[in-house]
C-alpha cells in the first residue's frame, strides 16, 4: 500500500512520466506476480494505455499490454501491441516471441512459426557472440516449445518432435521444467 501511495503521489507531481504510469500498471497485477508486468488485467491496462498516450512508442508498456490483454482473453488486442513491440525491438528475441504468442492464439500459425524461428535464431547468435550456454536463458526452451507446438498444430510432427527433444535436452534450473518438455515429446 505504501508503494502504491508513493507511485500515486509521484504521478500527481509528474503526470507526464510514462515510466511512472508503467510502474503503476505493474502494481495492479494479480496472482502474486506483483511488479513484473506479466499478470495484468483490466485495471493494469488503463495505466499502460496512459503510458503509451504519454510516449506513443513506449515498448515496455506495449509489452505489458500484450500480457494484460492475453490475461483477459483479448488476443486480437494483444496482437496489435505485439506487432508494435516486435517492430520496436526487432533484435530482441522476447519481443518477437511475444508477437508469436498472439499470432499463434489467433490462428496465424505460419506467421507464428516464422516469428518464433526468427527469435530462436537471434537467441543462438546471442549465445555464440556472448559465449554463454542456452541453459542460462529461460526464454530459449519456452520459445522452442511454442515453435514446436506450432509445427505440431500444422501437422509437422517430425519437426515438432525434433524441436521438443532439443528443448528437453537443455539442462533446467528446476526439475519440473525439464520433465514438462519431456512430457511434450512423449505426447507426440
Amino acid at each position: 500500500l505504501a508503494y502504491v501511495a508513493a507511485l500515486d503521489e509521484a504521478l500527481e507531481h509528474d503526470p507526464q512520466d510514462a515510466e511512472l504510469w508503467t510502474l503503476r500498471g505493474n502494481v495492479e497485477e494479480v496472482s502474486g506476480a506483483f511488479g513484473r508486468g506479466q499478470r495484468g488485467g483490466a485495471s493494469s491496462i488503463v495505466f499502460y494505455q496512459e503510458a503509451i498516450r504519454r510516449v506513443p512508442g513506449h515498448f515496455g508498456a506495449h509489452h505489458y499490454l500484450i500480457h494484460s490483454y492475453e490475461h483477459v482473453g483479448l488476443f486480437d488486442e494483444a496482437l496489435k501491441h505485439g506487432q508494435v513491440y516486435s517492430a520496436a525491438a526487432s533484435q530482441v528475441p522476447h519481443a518477437l516471441h511475444m508477437y508469436g504468442h498472439d499470432l499463434m492464439k489467433t490462428g496465424q500459425m505460419d506467421k507464428a512459426i516464422e516469428i518464433f524461428a526468427r527469435a530462436r535464431k537471434l537467441e543462438q547468435v546471442y549465445y555464440d557472440d556472448e559465449k554463454i550456454l542456452r541453459e542460462y536463458d529461460w526464454h530459449h526452451t519456452h520459445n522452442t516449445a511454442l515453435l514446436a507446438l506450432s509445427h505440431r498444430h500444422m501437422g509437422q510432427v517430425a519437426e515438432a518432435q525434433r524441436l521438443l527433444e532439443d528443448a528437453a535436452s537443455v539442462p533446467q534450473p528446476r526439475a519440473g521444467r525439464g520433465s514438462y518438455f519431456r512430457s511434450l515429446v512423449a505426447d507426440l
